[in-house]
């Protein structure tokens, strides 16, 4: 099995680029890097874009090594095409913390790496349960949780309730903040990125219709009563939520 993104998902790659990629990507397959620079005409940005979003793994193995042969001289003019006699340098792996950070810069995801990943020994020894956890915990639990914020919602209809929803390695969790303790911690509410929640597990069992087929279904909320961020504001995650009002 696989997942494949689309080219769309990379920032800073333009759209036209993308389409003459994909053309010349049905013409014949890329024999290397320099073959693929050479048939879509990339410029030098779009190269080092390509390389930081993991774009090039088939061609150049390795997200330090797409890198460096991205920013490596060529040839221009009558020199276009002589390939560089110089020898193959061979570089270490980018540590995980730094390749999650060019996922999220470049793609705003990561498909084998999660920033909760990095918190979870710290985390695990405060008592921080995961999102796949929660179903085993009995209604009206204290429950601390953290996460990245995936969206905030504040129907009009709601009477100043805020809606959060984060995610950890193993799943997602609904938040719920009442007005009161949403202006409490407003500043960590409206602007985080990754927060630690405390608050009440809340569970509502919804069962079959009569005639149909299937077992309960548990809904699960987090009736929020403290919560504070983990990163900082100059924290080099770049992650945006989908904010609704």
């Amino acid at each position: 099995r696989a997942l494949r993104l689309g080219l769309r998902l990379i920032k800073g790659l333009r759209r036209q680029t993308a389409l003459n990629l994909e053309v010349a990507r049905e013409e014949a397959q890329f024999s290397d890097l320099e073959d693929l620079v050479r048939r879509v005409k990339l410029r030098k940005d779009e190269i080092e874009t390509l390389a930081e979003a993991g774009a090039l793994e088939g061609l150049v193995p390795g997200r330090r090594q797409a890198l460096w042969a991205a920013r490596a001289p060529r040839g221009m003019g009558l020199f276009e095409g002589v390939g560089s006699r110089e020898r193959p340098v061979v570089l270490p792996p980018v540590k995980a913390a730094d390749q999650l950070i060019l996922d999220y810069s470049r793609v705003g995801l990561s498909i084998d790496d999660h920033p909760m990943c990095h918190w979870r020994s710290e985390l695990r020894a405060n008592r921080v349960v995961r999102a796949c956890d929660l179903a085993d915990i009995k209604h009206e639990s204290q429950v601390t949780v953290a996460g990245l914020v995936l969206s905030r919602q504040r129907p009009g209809t709601a009477s100043g309730v805020v809606f959060i929803t984060l995610e950890d390695e193993t799943g997602t969790m609904n938040l719920v903040l009442f007005a009161q303790v949403y202006e409490r911690f407003r500043l960590a509410a409206k602007h985080a990125t990754l927060m630690l929640v405390t608050g009440k597990l809340e569970r509502q069992v919804t069962l079959p219709r009569p005639g149909e087929v299937g077992r309960p279904t548990p809904t699960l909320h987090v009736i929020v009563q403290q919560l504070e961020r983990l990163d900082v504001p100059e924290h080099r995650l770049r992650h945006r939520s989908r904010d609704f009002h």
